[in-house]
Order: C-alpha cells, then structure tokens, then sequence
C-alpha cells in the first residue's frame, strides 16, 4: 500500500485526488493547501486528513509517506520539490516540471542526490489511445510518418490568483499545455533538432493565448503543433 501525501486542492489536486481514491493499492493519507476551505472540502470528499502547511503534514504523518504528489502552480514547484525530497519521499510534481531549464535539471539532480524518485505528470505516454498509435507507428501498420500534426485547445484556465496571465510565472500556452505535446511526440520520434515558434506573447490579447510550432526531428519528421487558449470557456 502506498500512502500518498498531495500539495494542492486546485483543479489539478482534484484530479490526482480522485485517480488515487480509485486505486485499491493506494491511501491518501492527506491533503494540504493554504486555502483551508478548499483543503477541508477536498479532504472531506475522499476520506482523509487536511493540512494548511506542508511541514505541519510532515510532522504528523511522518514516516507514514511514501509519495508526496506536487499540484501547485509552475513557481512552487521547485521549493516544494525540495522539500519533498529532503523528506526521502517519492516524488510525483505536476508538468511543467520548472519555468525555466535550469531549474528543472536542478530539481532533477537534487532529487537524485537524495536519492529519491522524481516523476513528471506528462501523462499522455500512458494515455491508452496514445499508446495505441505509438505501436502503430512502430509496427509500420500506418506507414512512415515524415508529416504530423498535433492540436491542444481549450477556454482560458482559471487558476490562483489569475496565474496562467502571468507569463513569467506560467510561459503560456506553449509551456504549460503544449508541452503534452512535445513530450509525446519526443516519445514517438525522438530528439528534436530545430524549432520554429509564433504565438500571441507580448500581444496584450488579455486572457488569449495562441501558439503554432513547428518541430523538426533527427530523424527527419516534421511535426506542426498547434495551441490555443481562445475557446469559448465552459460555465
């Protein structure tokens, strides 16, 4: 049985919250968040313990942790990484895993350091449709891809304190959603030798983002993603 301690009730802490109550192998055992409302009412939901700090989880749970699960905005990923990791727990952080290269390959090495395990929710590798046309692609049943295009779209999200505007604190589109994506496509056809990228930063379009990139792999495909936060959203 593995016991999980999650950082964050937000949309994304709702999610993993629900995915780990459906797991016979697996208790939440707690739920943290500052916004106490939102701690005690997602807690209350699946049965467990709220928190409305990280060490004061720690403090009572203790040894009790097996994974602690970070669904927090893009800038608290990297201290509470950390502190996840200076526990000697597993390590499970919501994409993307930093804002910026450096401190993704930090985290990286601190969580290896501490010998601890360090995993990133890009998630569609285990998505049983994406999974599905890898081995297609594999097994030649669709031919040899040299052109592919991939689409992401949705309303604008809502987030903390309007976070997602902030593009120093969320990179937009591209980082934040894209990112599936790229790490997919990655999976699929390897490392990326050149990029070409358009979008909406730096266009004061309010809450609207739009992206369009192009990837130009190793091995010679061609992938076209495109991007956008200009849906209409859903009440």
């Amino acid at each position: 049985m593995l016991h999980v301690l999650l950082v964050g009730a937000g949309t994304m802490g709702r999610t993993h919250a629900a995915a780990y109550s459906s797991m016979k192998d697996v208790k939440l055992a707690g739920i943290v968040d500052v916004q106490q409302a939102k701690a005690n009412k997602l807690a209350d939901r699946h049965g467990t313990r709220s928190f409305y700090s990280f060490e004061a989880a720690v403090e009572r749970l203790g040894s009790k942790i097996d994974v602690i699960d970070i669904c927090l905005p893009t800038p608290l990923h990297k201290p509470y990484v950390i502190k996840a990791a200076d526990t000697g727990s597993h390590v499970i952080c919501e994409k993307p895993l930093a804002r910026t290269e450096e401190d993704a390959l930090f985290m990286i090495d601190y969580c290896r350091d501490k010998d601890v395990r360090l995993f990133v929710g890009h998630v569609l590798r285990f998505f049983p449709e994406y999974v599905r046309a890898k081995q297609l692609l594999e097994r030649g049943i669709i031919g040899k891809p040299t052109v592919v295009r991939a689409g992401r779209g949705g309303g604008y999200p809502a987030g903390w304190n309007d976070w997602y505007s902030d593009f120093a604190a969320s990179g937009g589109i591209t980082l934040d959603a894209m990112i599936h994506d790229f790490d997919y496509l990655r999976w699929c056809f390897g490392e990326v030798e050149r990029v070409y990228a358009k979008g909406l930063h730096g266009h004061h379009q309010g809450h609207l983002d739009y992206a369009l990139v192009t990837l130009r792999f190793r091995s010679g495909v061609i992938a076209h993603v495109e991007g956008t936060w200009a849906h209409e959203a859903s009440p």
